[in-house]
Parts: C-alpha cells; sequence; structure tokens
C-alpha cells in the first residue's frame, strides 16, 4: 500500500500531514471486513454479498461507487477554486460556494451553476445508496423498526 503523497488533478498543495502525525501506513489492512456475526452462517457482509475480485479484494457496490465519483468530481472543481482549502471538508466546500447571509446561517444554494449541479448529482447518488443500506439497518439491528 502506498500512503506517499497524493497526487490529484487541480490539487494546489499537499495535505497537511500535521492532522495524522502518528500515521503508520503500514497499520492499514489491506481489506476491511464489514461483517457481522449472522447466526450458524458465521459471518456475513453488512451492506450486501460482495463480490471477490481475484486478488482478494472486495469491490464496492455500483451506488457506492457512484457516491465516490460524485463526491470526487466536486473535490477536483472545489481544487480548481482561487484560494481554496486543501483540507477542506464537504461543509466548508458547500460554505465556500453557497456562502452565507447577514445572519450567518449558510445560503441554501449557490449562483455557480456548475456547483449546483455537482451537488445534486452527489445528493442524488447518497439517496440511492441510503435506499439500498436502509434494509440492513434494520435487519442487523443498527435502528428499530
Amino acid at each position: 500500500m502506498n500512503c506517499g503523497n497524493i497526487q490529484e488533478e487541480g490539487l494546489k498543495s499537499k495535505i497537511a500531514r500535521r492532522f495524522f502525525p502518528k500515521f503508520d501506513c503500514a497499520s492499514i489492512p489491506e481489506k476491511i471486513d464489514f461483517a457481522v456475526k449472522s447466526g450458524h452462517h458465521g459471518y456475513t457482509c453488512l451492506f450486501e454479498q460482495l463480490e471477490v475480485e481475484e486478488h482478494g479484494r472486495r469491490k464496492f457496490s455500483p451506488e457506492a461507487t457512484a457516491v465516490f465519483a460524485a463526491g470526487r468530481e466536486l473535490w477536483q472543481y472545489y481544487h480548481r477554486q482561487p484560494g481554496c482549502n486543501v483540507n477542506a471538508a464537504l461543509y466548508d466546500i458547500r460554505e465556500h460556494f453557497q456562502g452565507r447571509d447577514e445572519k450567518g446561517k449558510m445560503n441554501n444554494s449557490s449562483k455557480d451553476k456548475i456547483y449546483n449541479e455537482l451537488i445534486d448529482t452527489l445528493g442524488n447518488a447518497l439517496d440511492a445508496l441510503a435506499k439500498k443500506i436502509e434494509p440492513k439497518v434494520y435487519e442487523y439491528g443498527f435502528l428499530p423498526e
């Protein structure tokens, strides 16, 4: 696993290492398993039965992949903006484009049409993923029905 410098198109500077000063790349497991004990069948995947590729890594669902792709597009667009914060979270990105009103409340929308399209795409992808995992949330007892 390579945890070296993060290289992304449009990234204006390296992500600050100060957030993870004791981060050790060797401590990251090669595969992260979202498995829970399931009766006499042993362990089962929390969100869905995932296909295991030849090299043994799990494959994300199409819905999860769509969320990653939409988030990446928004992230890349934000990093092409002047004065962007390379450590920005989604909230910071929304604040950058949507701004705040005179009371300090974040505005509901932005005048930037590209941002609005990208944030809508991300929202739709998140909704599709939520619909997919919702039955499992109740089935595995994370929330009572």
